[in-house]
């Protein structure tokens, strides 16, 4: 299962919440989307996406 979380900033970081959801979710990956250009891994399974790059490679 993939997970998503939304996010307006600059700097994305993991956050508890996003942990919390992995598990009570049983979430394979969480991607982080936010407003920058960049993808990086953020931890283990989550990672961070740029919203036009991410889109860009969906559709």
């Amino acid at each position: 299962q993939l997970g998503f979380e939304f996010k307006y900033t600059d700097s994305p970081k993991i956050t508890k919440s996003m942990r919390i959801a992995m598990e009570d979710l049983s979430l394979d990956e969480l991607v982080l989307i936010y407003p920058g250009t960049k993808s990086f891994p953020l931890g283990e399974n989550i990672r961070a996406e740029g919203l036009e790059s991410y889109l860009s490679k969906k559709f």
